[in-house]
């Protein structure tokens, strides 16, 4: 159970600087604001490192390469939805007969 709390603050801490840091390595604004690229990337990391941490023992991955998983995976896919919330917002701008929500 400890291993989990030590697991769920590398991934919050994770998640916030690589929010805080995305419109800096992308250099363009937040498309949402600077508070959902941090909230989308801390929940991001959480979902997808818990899903590593509990499905792939499952299959037989465990050691050193469920760590760098636990790790790596969690980092990759929130650059894929900070990518996706770009490329959403992006496609929202293109549109502008129409009525936005």
């Amino acid at each position: 159970m400890s291993s989990l709390i030590v697991w769920l603050v590398i991934w919050v801490i994770v998640g916030l600087l690589v929010g805080s840091l995305a419109s800096i390595v992308t250099k363009s604004a937040p498309p949402y604001g600077l508070l959902v690229d941090i909230i989308a990337s801390v929940l991001s990391m959480v979902i997808v490192g818990l899903g590593d941490i509990y499905i792939l023992p499952l299959i037989g991955i465990e050691g050193a390469v469920l760590t760098a998983a636990a790790i790596l995976e969690p980092l990759f896919g929130v650059i894929l939805v900070l990518w996706l919330l770009r490329v959403i917002k992006r496609r929202r701008d293109e549109r502008p007969g129409e009525l936005q929500a």
